[in-house]
């Protein structure tokens, strides 16, 4: 399984279609600005040709990036977009605006997740 890191523009946006411009900007070119950034900490884009990077050679990191060929992106539960959308996106985003705290909205992420695998 592999999971790239993501950004995302909110339904709280003032600002999407501009927001959106920002992501494109910032995955453009290779090295692209994300590539630059993933870099400087040390972690995996995941991006088309970061693998060619002399950081992806590394000894250390080489598995990950052969992993990176095979690896794909699929929910790990049938409902888990179901969970995504109406639990845990609404629920990072209160963290975000300090809505609630990391505890009550990991609670609530159980709970949900529970819920709709009838583990509750």
């Amino acid at each position: 399984m592999g999971y790239p890191n993501t950004l995302m523009v909110t339904a709280q946006s003032d600002h999407p279609a501009e927001a959106y411009q920002f992501l494109a900007f910032l995955h453009e070119g290779f090295p692209s600005w994300a590539d630059e950034y993933a870099l400087a900490h040390a972690s995996l884009n995941w991006s088309a040709g970061y693998a060619d990077l002399d950081f992806a050679k590394d000894p250390l990191i080489a598995p990950l990036v052969e992993a990176m060929n095979y690896s794909q992106n699929r929910p790990f539960a049938p409902q888990y977009e179901q969970f995504r959308q109406g639990y845990f996106c609404p629920g990072l985003q209160a963290l975000v605006l300090g809505e609630t705290t990391p505890e009550a909205a990991a609670a609530e992420f159980v709970e949900a997740f529970n819920k709709l695998h009838g583990t509750h």
